[in-house]
């Protein structure tokens, strides 16, 4: 079975290796999170494309897109105000066509 190796000081050998414990911790915390994103920001990354996905599907009908996305109209409404999900009209000179953007506020 292949291994992953961090290139960090084990927190428990740190004393042998002549370093602090709390730089250790802080070097393998360090090599975490630089490597992966956590997997709440993998969640949250995938929910917004998955309702963003299902609003420009459904034109934004909301009951439709809670639908396909099998979650309640209440449901799909809290997570477009917790992410801050908006539609933008594209505006080409004058008028504006019925073609929507969606993006969220940062």
């Amino acid at each position: 079975m292949k291994e992953l190796v961090v290139n960090s000081v084990d927190p428990a050998n740190a004393s042998a290796a002549g370093i602090s414990k709390s730089a250790a911790d802080a070097g393998a915390d360090t090599a975490a999170k630089e490597s992966y994103p956590t997997l709440r920001a993998l969640r949250i990354q995938t929910e917004i494309e998955a309702i963003s996905r299902a609003l420009e599907q459904t034109g934004w009908n909301r009951k439709q897109a809670a639908r396909m996305l099998n979650i309640s109209y209440r449901g799909l409404l809290y997570k477009i105000q917790q992410h801050r999900i908006t539609r933008i009209r594209e505006q080409t000179g004058q008028t504006e066509t019925n073609d929507y953007k969606v993006g969220w506020k940062e």
